[in-house]
């Protein structure tokens, strides 16, 4: 990553915000005892992954329009033309992958 050059502060700001949420979430929902925090840039773009390995969250919790935190990832991550996948199984813990493509 030496001779990477990456500096979009929207993106960089979107990652932040979002680690910043999701870490939040870890620590008041998920029980979990480890989380592992992955970044990785290529010519295409950028992903962030999430994983914890707490108690995992429901396809409904994580579809409802009440759970602003996830509201807002999304949001941030459409504004800048990415897809957010997150998956969990129940005791399993939780993964969020974010994929935000480079602006050419």
């Amino acid at each position: 990553l030496d001779d990477y050059k990456y500096s979009d502060p929207h993106v960089s700001l979107a990652f932040f915000r979002i680690l910043q949420e999701t870490l939040t979430n870890v620590i008041r929902h998920s029980k979990a005892s480890a989380v592992i925090i992955k970044l990785h840039h290529s010519q295409k773009g950028s992903i962030l992954t999430i994983q914890d390995d707490g108690i995992g969250i429901t396809k409904e919790k994580r579809e409802s329009n009440r759970s602003l935190g996830l509201i807002s990832m999304r949001e941030r991550v459409k504004q800048l033309g990415g897809r957010i996948i997150i998956s969990s199984a129940e005791g399993h813990g939780t993964k969020l992958a974010i994929f935000i493509p480079k602006n050419k």
